[in-house]
């Protein structure tokens, strides 16, 4: 398999789990009752969303280019 290929499909796969991941972590800083957890989630939550937003400009990229 050529790194091309490669790279696709880890991107298809990335844009497809890390919205889970966002969710999931949301859905733990709701139920969660502690200051410093809930710092920590949202902290987690911001750079999983800065993640996907470059995983989605990537897969656009190679998927286009």
């Amino acid at each position: 398999m050529k790194k091309w290929q490669k790279d696709r499909i880890a991107y298809s796969w990335a844009s497809r789990l890390l919205p889970a991941h966002i969710e999931d972590l949301k859905e733990t800083l709701e139920n969660s009752t502690d200051e410093y957890d809930q710092i920590h989630l949202r902290l987690k939550i911001t750079q999983a969303e800065e993640a996907l937003q470059m995983v989605k400009e990537e897969y656009e990229r190679i998927t286009n280019g």
